[in-house]
């Protein structure tokens, strides 16, 4: 069911739990409360009021995510590379379109009247090539110090997962947006997947061997989305 409380939607499912959870689902405000059966429509009312300012601050963040993941890829927009950022300029394109960097500038050389999406695919091309490089560096680092070997790695552009692993071939992906992330959170994701390779869950004997390899890779997951 729905309610409305000074102007904000509210999706309200009662169901077996203990405590109330919010969830902020737009940037326009949509609301989600799981909330255990008893409690009345006038104590949600109140929950949510008081939770006002919280609502606000995820609603900006939604939008910031929402309008950095809808690019034109056009003169000023911001692009990371490994962590970095720079400022993005297109240029006319002389030969094959392509990205370079010069001190804090990425230039994108494209051909006139080229489209958000031929812009978006040459940039994710410069990202793959750029990732594929460090890739080649970073997995065998790991595969020495944990003595596992994938038989095969590819880089996807994945929207959930920042890398995933299939136990039966021993293949893993790496997601492509890694090429955006410090050299660390690369690293977290391969040691993530290999690991994977002997462990299937997320269990006690999987933490046990992420401890023992990457003390501090707990810290590097929960800060992988404010970079």
């Amino acid at each position: 069911m729905y309610i409305v409380i000074d102007g904000l939607k509210v999706e309200i499912q009662k169901k077996k739990v203990k405590n109330i959870n919010l969830a902020v689902l737009s940037p326009e405000g949509m609301v989600r409360i799981s909330a255990p059966k008893r409690v009345s429509d006038e104590y949600i009312s109140d929950f949510v009021r008081s939770k006002m300012g919280w609502i606000q601050k995820q609603r900006d963040k939604i939008l910031k995510k929402a309008i950095i993941v809808n690019r034109e890829y056009v003169t000023g927009e911001k692009i990371y590379l490994f962590g970095e950022e720079y400022t993005l300029q297109t240029l006319p394109a002389t030969g094959k379109a392509r990205v370079t960097i010069n001190g804090n500038t990425a230039y994108l050389e494209t051909k006139n009247g080229s489209t958000a999406a031929d812009r978006e695919k040459t940039v994710n091309e410069w990202y793959r090539q750029l990732l594929k490089e460090q890739i080649r560096k970073y997995l065998p680092k790991w595969e020495k110090i944990t003595g596992l070997h994938p038989t095969e790695w590819q880089i996807k552009n994945m929207k959930t997962r920042w890398g995933t692993c299939n136990t039966v071939s021993g293949k893993i992906w790496l997601n492509l947006q890694l090429a955006k992330k410090p050299f660390v959170c690369l690293e977290y994701v391969i040691l993530h997947e290999l690991t994977h390779l002997r462990i299937r869950n997320h269990g006690k004997d999987f933490i046990e061997a992420m401890n023992r390899y990457m003390p501090e890779w707990q810290a590097i997951k929960e800060k992988m989305n404010e970079f």
